[in-house]
Formats: structure tokens, sequence, C-alpha cells
């Protein structure tokens, strides 16, 4: 019986803070599960996907002649636990602890 009259409040809750933007023009979500979400949720409001994640492939076949020395890495996101930053920054470390020449540029 509890369950039910959270869940009743939680959907009450949700319905009030959302309210406002049933007068949207469009939405953009990230990511396909983000899209199928709002476009359940606002039904005739035009939803834009940006990927979740982008395919370098493409990057790959234009690469120009460089300096690859030293080798630079790239982070560009939240700086959180979850997206494994934590990770990023112990590996970068054992790179430099190894001697290697490596720069780590961070974006978030």
């Amino acid at each position: 019986m509890l369950d039910q009259k959270q869940g009743g409040l939680r959907e009450r809750m949700q319905s009030i803070l959302t309210r406002p933007m049933r007068n949207l023009s469009a939405i953009v979500s990230i990511g396909k599960k983000a899209a199928r979400d709002y476009k359940k949720r606002f039904p005739g409001i035009p939803v834009h996907e940006v990927p979740y994640y982008c395919r370098i492939d493409n990057f790959q076949e234009t690469i120009p002649v460089r300096p690859r020395e030293p080798v630079t890495i790239l982070y560009c996101g939240q700086m959180i636990r979850r997206k494994g930053v934590d990770l990023l920054i112990e590996a970068f470390s054992r790179i430099i602890g190894a001697g290697m020449e490596a720069r780590l540029v961070l974006v978030g």
C-alpha cells in the first residue's frame, strides 16, 4: 500500500514539475533512450537527438600530419565518478610515473 502512495505522489510531482515543458517548441535530448522518453512524455513536441557518443571513423580518415609526441589525451564531459574520470586520472598518473611523456586535457 505504501508503494502505491509513493508511486502516485511521484507521478503527481513529475506532472507538476514538467508542466512548463508542455509549452516548448522542441526538446534536445542526449542519446536514444532520452529521446524515446521525451517523445513518450511529450507527444507532439519535436525531439532532436544529440548522440550520446560520437564515431571517430571520419576523423581518423583525415588526420593531419603533425607531431605525435607527446601524446595528448583529451577528455570532454562531466567530471564525475560515473564517467570514469577518476580512472582516467589514475591511468594518466601511471603513464607519467612510467617515465612516458603525455599531456592530459580536461574539458568539462
